[in-house]
């Protein structure tokens, strides 16, 4: 009866490559009609994307001969592979083909030759040397009729309808309905309620639903992909300019690849491909998880990891820091396993270890200091003869460190490579003034109170979650090494100290880099160990009332837990804001309030919704008409949000004829009614509403506020578009 159930796919070579040539040829040929005048739509964008995502990491995986059994895991591989393979196929030809003539590698014409001849050679080889074998894929088939399916498969129709309804017609009906049934998902398993085959699927249907019911409310996204639209603009990657930005190739290459290939534009690109890829990266949190633990506890870690606020908040648009999570995370899946045959790993480890590198610094430098950590433990351990299994050389440390301090010395101009010693000169100079906690965003968040009661509870919430961690990680390095249980894979358990070390470290005068981020990018690691600290506080608790159960400790445990992980949600995602506080609450997630705090709200609710709104479109065009017609040299006067949040990331303001660099404008922030200097005022929006200047944000959202300057009473006014308004004088 099971075999009845299974169904099976036999994979050969030359099935393999007529679905890679057909796809080839589709692509092709759609490119081909759409130059022809002959579009079809969607078809090119859905081939196109499959292609570029699939297709040549999972031809790279072969010729690597990874055997893998895990339908899943071999999946992630392949699509980590391919974007590995279009950041490094971008950058290379963005350097070389210059040499010959072609001053606009990264366009539709040059990419799309240089892939497809990359692409057939590599599935020419792999046939040549494999045209004799077969694999077999199976899957349950009544599982795919299974209820929980195609509702789960509707959830991120859900949210893209949601997202919608929100943007256009400020009816959040649908998504509080796609929130609550979201939070509902750890009781349903908690309750065994859902077939323990369909995690993955379920992992990713919230996963998507939670970054499109967020991303895509905005109208436009900037902040933090300025060079992303830049190098789509220009067709050309500049790694020599002095900035963040230009040592990346995640969102620099990757999106420009797939907006030129796809026929998509970049915004689009950034809103709609970048979430799809980053959505897969909860799945692999559950794949690491569920290697040390079970599939429960790996369900329940990667929701708790959705289910904090950066996840979709921050997250959704922030390509550099999501894709370096991505990258982090198969990084682990492929250091800790200790089955599996070592042949190509190594190959791996590089690609990822280098892909990692060049999507975001910041989270290079965290894994950097873990593998340090690791490495050297790794050695005292094998060097004072301790049976510590560790399958990671002690070389690997010191390559990624090569790999990672030399790509950023020498790309931009050092600027990556300088944060370093800045960011530990400033802690230094911090500490030896005013101590410990001077200086530090985490130490004073836990002082101040929250601009409203949803974000003091979340921030309350993050807190439990992370003593429970704590207790967790703590309680299971006793047990390790004092009672020799060793359920956890060695290497793991050592990520685990070491990320948790750098979490401490938050306490630390930190300016730089968001904790969110910090906090989130250590979930990949620590996330189970709530569930363990969770469960061992109630171990203790039982033990020492001496109090029994007529249920098993874990399946009590387990049902508590997911009531928090519901709760978490609910506060993290506004739900209780919206449906049971109202009035000017707000929550970390303030975008399915925006009806109500535009209306009900204080002026820090309306601030922080104009700072996660992004730029209007009114004013996207008043900055446009400012770039092309304000006189070089002349000031331009604009308050800390405006400048923050709308002028320093449009393209506009970084782009010459030829090359793009750094903003040159001459920025003044108003902050105060006198000094406001001769040249152009600026006023977005927000701040013809509400009649003040937004001049700077404190922790928590707390934002400081000043009216209009009078001096505006004097000026002339030169542009207005009904929304934004410019000044002269």
């Amino acid at each position: 009866m099971e075999k009845r159930n299974k169904f099976t796919i036999h994979l050969t070579a030359k099935k393999i490559v007529v679905v890679v040539v057909f796809l080839q040829l589709a692509l092709l040929g759609l490119i081909g009609l759409d130059k022809l005048g002959f579009e079809v739509p969607i078809l090119r964008q859905i081939i196109g994307f499959v292609y570029l995502t699939f297709v040549p990491g999972f031809l790279i995986l072969k010729l690597l001969h990874i055997n893998n059994n895990n339908n899943l895991e071999a999946l992630l591989l392949s699509i980590g592979l391919s974007i590995s393979f279009l950041m490094f196929t971008g950058a290379l030809i963005n350097s070389l083909y210059p040499l010959i003539g072609i001053t606009k590698p990264i366009s539709e014409i040059p990419l799309i030759v240089t892939i497809s001849i990359i692409v057939l050679t590599l599935c020419l080889m792999w046939y040549l040397r494999n045209r004799e074998s077969s694999s077999f894929s199976s899957f349950n088939t009544t599982l795919f009729f299974s209820s929980v399916v195609p509702f789960s498969l509707l959830l991120p129709l859900l949210a893209i309808l949601g997202a919608s309804m929100l943007r256009f017609y400020n009816d959040n009906i649908f998504l509080l309905f796609l929130l609550a049934v979201i939070s509902l998902s750890p009781l349903l398993v908690a309750f065994n309620c859902i077939p323990s085959e369909l995690y993955p699927l379920i992992i990713w249907s919230i996963s998507a639903s939670l970054l499109f019911h967020y991303v895509l409310i905005n109208p436009v996204f900037l902040d933090e992909n300025v060079f992303t639209g830049v190098v789509a603009r220009l067709e050309f990657w500049n790694p020599s300019v002095y900035s963040s930005q230009a040592s990346l190739l995640a969102g620099p290459i990757v999106l420009p690849i797939f907006s030129k290939i796809c026929h998509i534009d970049i915004i689009k690109s950034i809103r709609i491909l970048y979430p799809l890829l980053y959505s897969l990266t909860p799945l692999t949190i559950y794949l690491i998880v569920d290697k040390q633990f079970n599939r429960k506890i790996a369900f329940f870690s990667s929701f708790l990891f959705m289910a904090a606020f950066p996840f979709y908040v921050i997250l959704s648009a922030c390509v550099r820091t999501g894709m370096a999570e991505f990258f982090t995370s198969l990084l682990l899946i492929l250091m800790l396993n200790r089955k599996r045959s070592r042949k190509g790993i190594e190959f791996l480890l590089i690609i990822f270890a280098f892909s990692l590198i060049t999507s975001h610094y910041g989270t290079s430098y965290l894994l950097m200091f873990a593998l340090i950590f690791v490495g050297f433990f790794s050695f005292l351990f094998k060097k004072f003869g301790y049976s510590w299994e560790i399958p990671i050389s002690n070389n690997f440390p010191l390559l990624y460190m090569i790999l990672c301090l030399s790509w950023y010395m020498y790309t931009a101009k050092s600027f990556n490579f300088n944060i370093l010693p800045k960011f530990a000169s400033h802690i230094v100079s911090v500490l030896q003034e005013e101590g410990i906690g001077a200086g530090s965003y985490t130490a004073t968040v836990l002082r101040k109170a929250a601009p409203s009661l949803s974000i003091e509870i979340t921030k309350y919430l993050f807190l439990f979650i992370t003593f429970f961690i704590a207790i967790g990680v703590l309680t299971t390095l006793y047990t390790h090494l004092l009672k020799a249980e060793r359920k956890l894979n060695d290497t793991y358990l050592l990520f685990s100290i070491a990320f948790l070390g750098i979490l401490t470290t938050t306490f630390l005068p930190i300016t730089g880099f968001n904790i969110g981020r910090v906090y989130h990018i250590s979930l990949i690691i620590l996330s189970p160990f709530a569930l363990v600290g969770f469960l061992n506080i109630f171990r203790a608790f039982w033990k020492i009332t001496g109090e029994t159960l007529n249920l098993r400790l874990e399946e009590v445990t387990l049902k508590l837990f997911s009531i928090l992980l519901c709760t978490f949600l609910i506060f993290n995602s506004g739900l209780f804001a919206e449906i049971i506080t109202k009035g000017g609450d707000y929550a970390p997630s303030v975008l399915i309030s925006k009806k109500r705090i535009s209306e009900e709200g204080d002026i820090n609710g309306r601030a922080y919704l104009y700072q996660k709104l992004g730029p209007s479109i009114h004013d996207i065009w008043s900055a446009k008409w400012l770039a092309k017609k304000a006189e070089e040299g002349k000031v331009i006067s604009v308050d800390k949000l405006g400048w923050e949040d709308r002028l320093r990331y449009l393209p506009e303001f970084h782009i010459t004829n030829e090359t793009y660099k750094r903003c040159s404008k001459p920025i003044r922030i108003l902050e105060q009614d006198r000094g406001v200097s001769e040249g152009y005022i600026v006023l977005f929006e927000y701040n013809t509403i509400e009649k003040k200047l937004i001049t700077g944000r404190a922790v928590l959202g707390y934002f400081n506020t000043l009216p209009l300057p009078t001096v505006l009473k004097h000026g002339n006014k030169i542009y207005t578009n009904g929304g934004s308004e410019i000044y002269y004088r």
